[in-house]
């Protein structure tokens, strides 16, 4: 990351290019921790429907990778909120 340090003001300037790609790193972060593990757990689920010959463990599935994104994002949220604190 380019940062410039400007010593009459203290304020450390971080360049458009280096926001943009932090935004858009987060973002993306944060699409695959909410959408990955609930389609990887429908197709788990699908699997063992078509196996075991039972239904619903793609909802099943879906339901335990809904519960696994709560727990990414919201650690995600809390280290990103870390350093607001101080």
């Amino acid at each position: 990351m380019t940062q410039d340090y400007d010593e009459h003001k203290a304020v450390k300037h971080v360049s458009k290019t280096d926001s943009l790609l932090v935004i858009v790193k987060t973002i993306t972060d944060t699409t695959i921790r909410m959408f990955g593990p609930v389609i990887i757990g429908a197709l788990i689920g699908f699997w063992g429907e078509n196996q075991f010959h039972v239904k619903f463990f793609a909802t099943g599935g879906a339901i335990v990778g809904l519960l696994i994104a709560a727990i990414l994002v919201f650690d995600q949220y809390k280290k990103t909120t870390k350093g607001d604190n101080q």
